[in-house]
């Protein structure tokens, strides 16, 4: 039986959360778990799944350690305590300065778009 990750190497191991069979390579031998749930382990306890990232610090997040705010918005548990709550968790998100725009990225967009016409109207001919 082959790798359920790499599909070459022989597969040794089962993972003890999602029962993949995969090779050495990737299994962590100390959590007894495959790579890919290494990758997915929530960033709090480190124990379980994750379901979701944190809006505050990004963490990857499980049920037990996630709260939930409103209809779409997680933040671990250590953000909203940090915080102070559900309100000031929604304050914070609401006034956090948002990432800046590339300067002059709508010209530059123009300018692409304008150029590829003029070469699709100039190969016509």
């Amino acid at each position: 039986m082959l790798c359920e990750v790499c599909g070459e190497a022989e597969a040794l191991h089962r993972c003890s959360m999602c029962g993949r069979l995969v090779c050495p390579r990737h299994f962590d031998r100390g959590r007894g778990i495959c790579t890919f749930c290494v990758q997915a382990l929530c960033q709090v306890c480190g124990r379980m799944l994750s379901i979701t990232h944190c809006a505050v610090c990004g963490r990857l997040v499980c049920l037990d350690c996630s709260v939930q705010v409103n209809t779409v918005i997680h933040v671990c548990s250590k953000c909203h305590e940090a915080l102070g709550g559900r309100e000031a968790v929604l304050t914070y998100l609401r006034e956090r300065k948002k990432p800046p725009r590339m300067p002059g990225i709508r010209a530059f967009v123009e300018r692409v778009l304008r150029a590829s016409k003029r070469d699709r109207v100039s190969n016509c001919f």
